[in-house]
């Protein structure tokens, strides 16, 4: 085999070494509940707090207020969508946590 395929497969060899290892990183966390309600949502993280289980989190903006056309009619509180997320090793205590 020409020394050019070496060069090609060994890069392919290193490329998937390194996906591999940013699935790994990507895994540790996984996701625990996701709500619309801010008051849900804060109780939650309140649990974890309590509980001293390290969390995540992310929040997208729904319905009309995110295209910025008007929010008229629309519940304010259920205005965004959030989402949670525990360390792999901590998802049964967590889920015990926020019941």
């Amino acid at each position: 085999m020409p020394p050019s395929q070496w060069d090609t497969e060994a890069k392919a060899d290193v490329s998937l070494g390194k996906v591999e290892e940013c699935m790994f990183l990507f895994n540790r966390w996984v996701e625990l509940t996701v709500c619309s309600d801010a008051v849900r949502f804060a109780q939650v993280i309140a649990k974890l707090e309590g509980e001293g289980i390290p969390y995540e989190t992310k929040s997208q903006e729904l319905g009309a207020g995110a295209r910025r056309t008007g929010n008229l009619g629309v519940n304010s509180r259920h205005g965004t969508l959030f989402q949670v997320f525990v360390k792999k090793k901590d998802l049964e205590r967590a889920r015990y946590a926020i019941r």
